[in-house]
């Protein structure tokens, strides 16, 4: 099963971060889609996206990821 997340990427190729991920990152923006903050729901990050756009003049777009999530608490062997 995946998780649909919606990420804010600049023109510059920066991710809206969630927070600190690292020693000394940017609080802000991180080049890692990893760090970045995913939204649940399409039209709140569009509507970020787009006020981000407003206040700074610089393009951004919508970016989709799929990002992987167990389906069960079964284990499944893996051959030795």
């Amino acid at each position: 099963m995946t998780v649909t997340r919606y990420l804010i990427k600049t023109a510059r190729g920066y991710y809206r971060a969630e927070a600190h991920q690292r020693p000394g990152a940017d609080p802000n923006w991180t080049r890692f889609p990893e760090e970045a903050q995913g939204w649940i729901d399409l039209d709140a990050c569009y509507k970020a996206c787009r006020l981000y756009t407003k206040n700074t003049g610089e393009s951004a777009v919508v970016v989709v990821t799929l990002r992987p999530s167990a389906t069960s608490f079964k284990a499944v062997a893996t051959p030795a």
